[in-house]
């Protein structure tokens, strides 16, 4: 804290240390347009960001676990739309879970859980909360009451749910 007395020592120190808040919060406004420059210079857009981010050993392995996901392999996530585990057709499964996009719902974990220690072949439809927005017709039309989570089953002679 700054002590204002009315002496002229007291007083010019004061202004000594606002002038030298002022200095450094000029420099890292300068070195903050710097890094902006570097930045805007070296990465012209977002193809070049993941084309270096792939040539980085963390990088490749993020991109393999996200292709590996995509294909239903791979660990699991809240964002996966399909897991296939070790089956060795890469046919669709019958079953298809419709659980919360955010991770946050207690039974939807419940049922993954259960669905990863089984290992069934699984699609899974994510649909948001109510606290998120309104849910998709298309599942309105399927769950009239919106409740997560909920399990369709494919007929084999329509493919319908």
């Amino acid at each position: 804290s700054l002590n204002r007395s009315s002496s002229s020592s007291s007083s010019s120190s004061y202004h000594r240390v606002i002038g030298c808040s002022k200095n450094k919060k000029n420099i890292r406004n300068s070195s903050i347009r710097r890094t902006q420059i570097r930045m805007d210079m070296s990465t012209d857009s977002w193809s070049n960001l993941k084309s270096l981010c792939a040539s980085q050993t963390i990088g490749r392995s993020l991109n393999e676990e996200v292709e590996l996901r995509e294909s239903g392999r791979g660990s699991p996530h809240v964002q996966s739309k399909l897991r296939l585990f070790d089956q060795e057709n890469d046919d669709a499964p019958k079953l298809t879970l419709y659980r919360d996009h955010a991770g946050w719902c207690p039974y939807c974990q419940k049922t993954m859980l259960l669905i990863e220690e089984k290992k069934l072949p699984i699609k899974i439809g994510l649909v948001p909360m109510r606290s998120y927005g309104d849910k998709p017709r298309e599942f309105m039309q399927l769950v009239p009451s919106g409740l997560l989570p909920a399990l369709g089953v494919e007929r084999d002679d329509s493919g319908k749910q």
